[in-house]
């Protein structure tokens, strides 16, 4: 019936312009793990890889403008969040088989925001929890207080992750400070410095989740 069709045709899917799907070569998929809170970490090494092909590209040349430090140190921001969110959802999750899970208020609040500063006391806890120190190698990055300084003052600088994507914030105003100045090569050092460690604390937790899968598994 004609009436039939019609409905047929306006609950058509609209033909993909932008992310078309082309069988003569291999096209990208994401999500295919459709587990994508277990997905932080993965998200994180990729922009960070990203970030140091960008800082390579300018250490590289003999000069250069001021506003190609724009993308890498966003980037740096990015990955630093994503690798804090992936140690609170491993963490959450040891916290709660040992009947310690973090307060669903303080989660949603974590999640929904780019405010790094809401994870340092959960990141705590964490590190607590699994006995670690706080040693990530470097001067300046061995005591949980190092930590939380470098991450507060990249807060005090771009507290929502607008700083360094746009020049003026949601009520107009200027992102950064006048004339607002750093050494790009020291910001990379401490921050790549500060993710390395937190790499290796979202991988542990992975581990420690997957072992403790398996001890369920073999006890069920």
């Amino acid at each position: 019936p004609i009436g039939d069709s019609a409905v047929a045709t306006r609950r058509r899917k609209p033909a993909r312009r932008v992310f078309q799907i082309d069988p003569s070569v291999r096209n990208i998929m994401l999500n295919f793990r459709q587990a994508p809170e277990t997905e932080f970490e993965h998200y994180g090494h990729e922009f960070h890889r990203a970030a140091r092909l960008l800082m390579r590209r300018f250490s590289s040349k003999p000069g250069f403008s001021d506003l190609e430090a724009l993308p890498i140190v966003f980037l740096y921001r990015h990955v630093l969040e994503l690798y804090l969110k992936a140690i609170v959802q491993y963490g959450d999750l040891l916290l709660g088989l040992a009947g310690k899970p973090l307060a669903p208020d303080d989660l949603a609040r974590i999640f929904s925001s780019h405010q790094l500063s809401l994870i340092l006391p959960h990141l705590r806890a964490i590190f607590r929890f699994m006995g670690w120190g706080w040693n990530f190698g470097r001067a300046g990055l061995r005591t949980f207080d190092d930590i939380k300084a470098v991450i507060r003052e990249i807060c005090a600088v771009d507290p929502h992750s607008y700083a360094f994507r746009y020049p003026t914030n949601t009520q107009g105003k200027a992102a950064l400070p006048d004339s607002f100045e750093f050494d790009l090569r020291s910001l990379v050092k401490v921050v790549d410095a500060l993710v390395d460690g937190l790499d290796s604390a979202a991988r542990g937790l992975s581990q420690a989740c997957d072992d403790a899968g398996e001890r369920y598994a073999s006890t069920s």
